[in-house]
Formats: structure tokens, sequence, C-alpha cells
């Protein structure tokens, strides 16, 4: 296999260690991040972005209020108010979107489990029988739209994805020995599992935000454990009963599920801090430019 020799001195760990759970009778599984880690960009967020900017955002009251704990009462209807006037005029405006964005941040660095959970719950009030394929579609969108700047977002955010073939080969050497690769995500588990076939994982094995069926529709409630932060730890516990052999992630939100694995690479994005952090837990780090698909 012809990876990075940093990938390659990972994927010896990691087969080390499985074959030692093989010998202890037990099933060696590794889990991966999905967003910035096995692909370049956030299908999450490249979701938010596309159904924004083409006015497909749910317009119940339920679905906007986590934003009033950052715009206040008067904010939040101002930029619903926007939104609607936009999306009935048939051109949502790229600072209409960026206000949308900058609330949703705000939302994420007040309370990590909110944002992520607004993020997830774009298909509210969808009928369950459309999900899979308005996730579908959504993903070839997003697989086939600009990555880098995007001028329909202003270049606040890009709405396009791309697969890490570097990462899709080192899923493919590990399945080929025998060790099972899953998906633990804080996005949307259908996004997910409509990215996975891409990467040459069952879409079986992706573990993400479900939401409970309100009458038949998509809810607002998450099923627990939910799998942020701690919650990767717990939802990957609650389906296996045992931990993974290692974990692969890129945010300071993947390190329950390294500690809890025993084992983790960080793919470092330029934040010295959680780069030192990792280091100190002895973890691995890999530069992001060792598997980033966009130099």
């Amino acid at each position: 296999m012809d990876h990075p020799s940093a990938l390659n001195s990972l994927l010896r760990e990691l087969l080390r260690r499985a074959d030692e759970a093989q010998r202890a009778g037990l099933t060696p599984r590794v889990a991966f991040d999905c967003d910035q880690t096995l692909i370049d960009g956030d299908i999450g967020e490249a979701t938010l972005a596309s159904l924004t900017l083409s006015g497909e955002l749910p317009t119940q009251a339920e679905w906007w209020s986590p934003l009033k704990a950052v715009l206040g009462q008067e904010g939040l209807q101002s930029l619903f108010d926007r939104y609607e006037q936009a999306r009935r005029s048939g051109a949502v405006p790229v600072g209409l979107f960026q206000a949308l964005w900058r609330a949703y941040e705000a939302l994420c660095e007040a309370h990590i489990l909110e944002g992520y959970l607004f993020a997830a719950t774009v298909w509210y009030g969808a009928p369950a029988s459309q999900l899979t394929e308005r996730c579908e579609e959504v993903a070839k969108r997003a697989l086939t739209t600009e990555v880098r700047a995007c001028p329909k977002t202003g270049g606040v955010v890009s709405r396009g994805v791309r697969v890490r073939p570097v990462m899709r080969s080192l899923v493919r050497a590990l399945q080929g020995a025998g060790v099972e690769v899953w998906v633990v995500s804080s996005s949307q588990r259908g996004l997910v599992q409509a990215i996975a076939p891409y990467l040459d994982i069952p879409s079986a094995r992706v573990l993400g935000i479900d939401l409970k069926l309100e009458q038949g529709r998509s809810g607002l409630t998450p099923v627990e454990p939910c799998p942020v932060a701690e919650g990767k730890s717990q939802r990957f516990i609650s389906e296996h009963g045992a931990p993974p052999i290692g974990m692969l992630g890129d945010s300071r939100y993947d390190l329950p599920l390294m500690r809890t694995a025993g084992w983790g690479a960080l793919i470092d994005h330029g934040q010295p801090v959680l780069a030192q952090l990792a280091q100190e837990e002895g973890f691995h780090v890999i530069p992001s430019s060792v598997v980033s698909t966009l130099g």
C-alpha cells in the first residue's frame, strides 16, 4: 500500500492491536470520525448551507428556537422573517446566510450539543420515508460542489465535501485484515450513511445523530446516547459493549473516544493547543496536509 510513512506506522500499530484482540477472542473494531477526518469538509454543515441557500430549511418555530439563546427573541424573529421573505421570493442572499451561520457558530460555542443538534435536525418535519433519498441527494450534491472558496456562501463555509483517498486506502487495508471499521460522527447519521459507500464502509457501520420520529416524521429529540463529545464513547459502547481498538479524529470532541480506546490519532488542522494536549495524552498527531485532498 502506498500510504505516507506516518499512516503506514499507524496501520502497523492498529494491525498489531487487532491481532491481540483476535487472540483474546474479541472482534477488532477501529472508529473514525467523518467530517475533516475521512473527508475534507463537513457534510452536516454543507447540508445546512445548501438548504439555506435553496430555501429548504424547516419553517417551524420549534426548529429555529435554539437560536434565541444567542440572538435574543427580537434577533431571532428578525432573522426568521428575513428568511421567510427571501424563501418566498426564491432567492436567499449571501448576507442572510452569513447571519444564520454566525448564529449557528455562536450556538456551537455556547453549547456544542445544541449547535450540533441544530445542524442535524434540518430535516425536521420530513416524512421518514423520504429521509434516505434526501440524504443521498444532498450527499451527491456535496461531493460534486466546490470545496474551497464558495461564492454562494461568501466564503463562510463550503457546500462541498471530498473523500480523502489516503483515508479510504487506510480503511480498505484495515478491512482487508479483518478489522471492522466504524464511523462515529456528530453529524446526522443518514447524511454520513450516504457518504459511507464512497469510503467503502458499509452504511450499517455508521453511528451518528439519530432523531426520534414524531408521527412518522423526523423530529428534534435525539436518540440517546447522542454521539457528541463524551457521547461518542457512550454510543460506541452501547452498540458493541466494548471499546474500539483505536480512534482517529480531528477535534477535541474525539478525544474521549480515543481515551476509551486507549489509542488515538488526531488529524491536526493547525490548532497547537489541541495538538499538544493529544501528544501529552500519548496520542499520535498527524498534520492535515498528510491526508488532505486539498493540498
